[in-house]
């Protein structure tokens, strides 16, 4: 969740890093975008705008005089912050099988291309490239049922010649998930070192740097304390990845750490 950053002090609202975001710039601040500018541009630009501003906590972050343990918008009083990270703890633990990178991971009736790139098939990967209507990286058609591309698969999954392959396609998109992950979470998650530091490189184009957010604000230094990766942590951290970041939950590095039960992430 971020705040609007057209809107400045005049509003403490927040919005999801998609489409609500959009949906709030096309009905209140439609006049402010240059008319020869394209839509789709302008959102990438204030919503990157937004995340440099960064994620806002909860409803109270930035209110004068708000209380970390203020009573929620609805009246309702904030669970204690071990419950709620217990909360957090339990959604974060559900990785669903349909996921990059999850074993057992199931892409029945999806395009190709996810499957190859699962699998790391570079060769098949080559020939639907080649076809003569080809397959574009992020259509709908060649996404899985949560947004994720063959990229992200391709790095869920540690190959890197797949990754390789493909990423030259998404220079210059708006490369990423529904929920803001992109194919550089997905290798931080599974721990895939090589695949993440070519991701970062500027060989890569794609001008992700190590402190992107999901939606939620998570990071990648979060997600691969959850898996235990110590040496992609220490990748993280040399390009620069924040170690005292917190995500919408108010959840740092520690709290990941600990909820996938790694001592020396912890550490």
């Amino acid at each position: 969740w971020v705040r609007c950053p057209l809107c400045g002090d005049a509003t403490n609202r927040r919005f999801h890093r998609g489409d609500g975001l959009e949906q709030h710039l096309d009905q209140r601040h439609a006049s402010e975008r240059d008319a020869a500018s394209d839509a789709a541009a302008w959102h990438g630009e204030v919503a990157a705008r937004a995340d440099a501003e960064g994620i806002a906590p909860r409803r109270s972050a930035g209110r004068a005089g708000a209380h970390p343990e203020a009573e929620a918008a609805d009246g309702a009083a904030r669970p204690p912050p071990r419950e709620r990270a217990m909360s957090f703890a339990q959604s974060a633990g559900a990785l669903a099988l349909e996921e990059p990178g999850a074993v057992g991971a199931s892409l029945e009736g999806r395009h190709p291309a996810l499957v190859a790139a699962r699998d790391g098939d570079c060769a098949s990967l080559r020939a639907l490239l080649a076809e003569s209507r080809g397959f574009r990286l992020y259509d709908e058609a060649s996404l899985d049922r949560h947004g994720a591309s063959a990229l992200d698969w391709a790095a869920g999954s540690g190959h890197l010649a797949c990754v390789e392959l493909l990423a030259p396609l998404a220079v210059g998109l708006n490369a990423c998930r529904r929920d803001g992950r992109t194919a550089l979470h997905w290798a931080a998650r599974h721990g895939h070192t090589a695949v993440l530091t070519h991701l970062l490189s500027g060989a890569a184009g794609l001008g992700i740097d190590a402190n992107r957010r999901t939606t939620n604000g998570t990071t990648m230094l979060m997600l691969a304390c959850y898996g235990g990766h110590a040496e992609t942590c220490d990748a993280l951290l040399a390009h620069g990845a924040n170690l005292e970041a917190r995500n919408a939950w108010g959840c740092d590095v520690g709290h990941f750490a600990a909820m996938g039960g790694h001592v020396a992430a912890c550490v």
